[in-house]
């Protein structure tokens, strides 16, 4: 419970900061991302014009509700997944292994962490994002309500319908959450250590270096996975069928169909790493801090309690001479 609650607080404190920014770069992807199209991919400003010509401003942030509450539990669901595979490895593999946390860890233990945190975290993400995308694939002003949203779906697929594109949500958090996390951490020890530089600013570019890496690596099944949510069940196929349409329709872009707003959206993977490192030192320092409190305290009893039997020893010296006199 400590490790989930941990990991619920950082991901609480990062929701507002990196979403609101973020909402009009996800709202701006469903133009190429939620149907298909055999015309040229339009540039990212020929797509704005065209959501504000056709909606209006506020419909940027169509959707928005639903990861404000879907988002702590994606972020708190990644950060405790990886954190509950690590302890897994260092309690049950590690003994007979090796490469422990104390050892410095190893591929076994990244590899272990990163599949349980991704499986943790697409199970936990894909009922909310069903909905996010049902709610911006829709067209004209206005919007419904997301729970008028999330009543209609489940009337008209039952409850497992939240759970379309969960085969392409895991397969995509798996290698994802390897390279977000590998990249991540990479890139912000290098800083470190040849670039010299702080700790924050090593963390924003390593957050950002692993967010380029994430989207550049699973953007073609999330392109599938994007289909299987919002196309009409009857349209939306297994994987393999529907990268073969995407293929003969729009070629290796539509694979990659929405890059530009994704790039844009990096600043929430910067946010998200440098909110959770700062709350992770500053856990860190306070348990430090307490640890070394009831250290001294354990010292100052200890010597308080030698005292007192030195004088008990010095009084029954005393005595001892007494009688010997």
């Amino acid at each position: 419970m400590p490790l989930l609650a941990r990991s619920s607080a950082r991901s609480s404190v990062l929701l507002h900061r990196s979403l609101l920014p973020a909402s009009p770069c996800f709202r701006l992807v469903s133009p190429s991302l939620y149907s298909y199209s055999t015309r040229p991919h339009r540039s990212l400003l020929l797509q704005t014009k065209d959501l504000l010509t056709r909606d209006s401003l506020e419909d940027l942030y169509r959707g928005l509700a639903v990861p404000l509450v879907s988002q702590p539990l994606y972020i708190g669901a990644c950060f405790a997944g990886v954190a509950l595979g690590r302890q897994w490895y260092d309690a049950y593999l590690a003994p007979r292994y090796g490469g422990g946390g104390g050892e410095g860890g190893s591929m076994r233990r990244f590899t272990l962490a990163s599949t349980i945190g991704a499986v943790v975290c697409a199970v936990a993400v894909t009922p909310g994002d069903r909905l996010k995308v049902t709610l911006q694939a829709e067209t004209g002003g206005g919007s419904r309500h997301p729970l008028g949203a999330l009543r209609d779906l489940v009337r008209e697929g039952g409850p497992l319908t939240l759970f379309a594109g969960l085969e392409a949500t895991i397969l995509r958090e798996i290698p994802g959450t390897m390279v977000w996390i590998g990249v991540f951490e990479a890139v912000a020890k290098w800083m470190q250590r040849s670039m010299r530089l702080g700790r924050a600013a090593a963390v924003a570019a390593g957050g950002i270096a692993g967010g380029a890496a994430f989207w550049l690596l699973t953007l073609p099944i999330d392109r599938i996975k994007t289909l299987q949510q919002v196309l009409p069940p009857e349209e939306a196929a297994e994987m393999l069928p529907l990268a073969r349409k995407i293929w003969e329709r729009e070629g290796i872009r539509g694979f990659y169909a929405g890059i530009q707003p994704v790039i844009l959206r990096l600043s929430v993977d910067l946010i998200q790493f440098s909110t959770a490192d700062a709350l992770r030192r500053l856990i860190v320092g306070r348990r430090r801090r307490q640890q070394s409190r009831r250290e001294a305290q354990q010292t100052g009893a200890a010597a308080g309690g030698g005292s007192l039997r030195g004088g008990e020893g010095a009084t029954s010296s005393a005595h001892d001479q007494t009688e010997g006199q």
